[in-house]
């Protein structure tokens, strides 16, 4: 309804219309042939993911479906009215993407493509529909070697978790009154190989290689060494490793970081460095039974209280104990991360591969080695035992502390009291008279 007033301009006509949310409702369109529309309870999921399967032993040989671990997913979930219409002005909404499985078996839901993220995962609704990809680690077979099945379930909590509210925002969920979606059950199977076959498989062991690097620092406090770890991270992600990130990369990348002298060079820090209990070579031992031309390491396995306590040790001593350089060795134990996709031997030989070749790109990278001051760069295969050759003329405790020295002053002369010196110097000239007298 339009109006005027003589002198006015009239307002332009304006529609409106409100819709009340009255479901959470799973898109399964495209799904398969037969899917279509939007779905609440025992919905199907998509069959590039989810295949359809019998076995007489499972689900009592009814079909069900079935996922590979490591295989992604997206779901679209739209925030629906009485007409099955998204809610277009909800984009306030959060909603929740959760696992129901067995205790029992070793199956997580996990947030696609890196499955870094576990748990419960969230979306934000956007004009109605929240979207979400996913994927699973583990498995649905119990330890007792039954399949226990699965499902999924979308729900709208009440609070929002904190790292979705935005700014000014209410952290209450509009959607907490409609009542949750679920799928229909599935099997997830996770054929790739374990940790420790992937560390003891011969071809892994010939691919994987411990990387070398000098560097022209001569104190411990000059090296970072978690930044430095950090530092690869996005060239790993460009590359192709997204399995590697802030919440696993300290267990991927092993690193032996030592104060070396100049006769060192480019020489091998060994296997044997910080091995035994406590590590050799490390502050926990004493700064003890160093190789030859290696003043003291900082080790992966005590990194939080060596590096810490062994920086301190060498502030304190700076004079006695600080190196002409710095060596660091490292490897990649890419099995240490949940989403490594170790499916052969073959295949996870080639990720360790393509991994070693990202992060010695970036080592020999101009600007890289000029920010941690590298003067040189190698490898050695991880799978040859490099024994260091001992230090004989390693001390036999701990060394000594060398405070450092007083800074140097001059001070006005005080004609008020002779100087130990001046009275030595008058004790000797009166000696030297009586004996001419």
């Amino acid at each position: 309804m339009q109006s005027s007033t003589s002198g006015i301009a009239a307002t332009a006509a304006v529609n409106v219309f409100a819709q009340a949310a009255v479901a959470i409702r799973l898109n399964i369109t495209g799904f398969n042939l037969r899917a279509n529309g939007l779905c609440t309870t025992g919905c199907t999921l998509p069959n590039a993911t989810f295949a359809t399967r019998t076995n007489a032993s499972i689900n009592n040989g009814v079909a069900f479906l079935s996922a590979q671990a490591l295989s992604a997913f997206n779901l679209s979930v739209v925030v629906a009215d009485a007409s099955d219409n998204p809610v277009w002005g909800d984009s306030e909404s959060i909603l929740a993407l959760s696992l129901n499985s067995n205790s029992g078996s070793s199956v997580v839901l996990a947030a696609a493509p890196a499955f870094t993220t576990f748990g419960t995962l969230y979306a934000r609704v956007v004009n109605g529909t929240a979207r979400f990809s996913a994927g699973f680690i583990g498995s649905t077979v119990l330890t007792t070697g039954v399949e226990a099945l699965a499902s999924l379930s979308i729900s709208c909590p009440a609070t929002k978790p904190s790292s979705m509210v935005a700014p000014g925002e209410s952290t209450v969920n509009p959607c907490s009154a409609l009542t949750a979606s679920t799928t229909a059950t599935f099997q997830v199977v996770d054929p790739r190989l374990s940790a420790a076959s992937v560390r003891s498989s011969a071809l892994v062991r010939a691919a994987q290689q411990v990387l070398k690097v000098s560097q022209a620092l001569t104190r411990f406090a000059q090296f970072n060494i978690s930044i430095f770890k950090r530092a690869f991270l996005p060239a790993l992600v460009a590359g192709g490793v997204n399995y590697v990130d802030l919440s696993n990369v300290d267990k991927i990348f092993s690193l032996t970081t030592c104060l070396v002298n100049s006769q060192f060079k480019s020489g091998d820090l060994g296997s044997t460095v910080c091995s035994g209990t406590p590590q050799s070579c490390s502050i926990t031992a004493g700064l003890l039974n160093c190789p030859l031309n290696v003043i003291a390491c900082t080790c992966q396995a005590t990194a939080t209280t060596s590096s810490s306590l062994l920086r301190r040790f060498l502030l304190q001593n700076s004079s006695a104990v600080n190196g002409s350089a710095t060596s660091t060795e490292f490897y990649l134990d890419l099995a240490a991360a949940s989403g490594f996709p170790a499916f052969t031997e073959a295949g996870a030989a080639a990720e360790y591969v393509k991994a070693q070749n990202i992060v010695l790109g970036v080592l020999q990278s101009s600007s890289f080695q000029a920010q941690y001051g590298i003067t040189g760069v190698g490898t050695r295969s991880s799978s040859v035992l490099v024994t260091p050759v001992p230090n004989t003329a390693a001390p036999t405790s701990a060394p000594v502390v060398v405070p450092p020295s007083p800074p140097v002053t001059t001070a006005a002369p005080d004609v008020g009291a002779a100087s130990p010196l001046a009275m030595a110097v008058s004790l000797l000239l009166a000696l030297i008279l009586s004996i001419f007298a």
